[in-house]
């Protein structure tokens, strides 16, 4: 899935539908890993720093 937000200085933004789409509106958490160029939203929570 490929979605385009526009810029705004609120910061990031994921709605509801964007979770369920991609089935991550049942979890409690979720970890968020920035790369160059690249977020990835993963369920659950980091348990060990590496």
């Amino acid at each position: 899935m490929r979605k385009v937000l526009e810029q705004c200085s609120a910061g990031a933004y994921i709605s509801a539908a964007d979770l369920e789409h991609a089935n991550l509106s049942e979890w409690k958490r979720l970890e968020l890993h920035l790369l160059n160029q690249a977020a990835v939203v993963l369920p659950g929570q980091m348990t060990e720093m590496i």
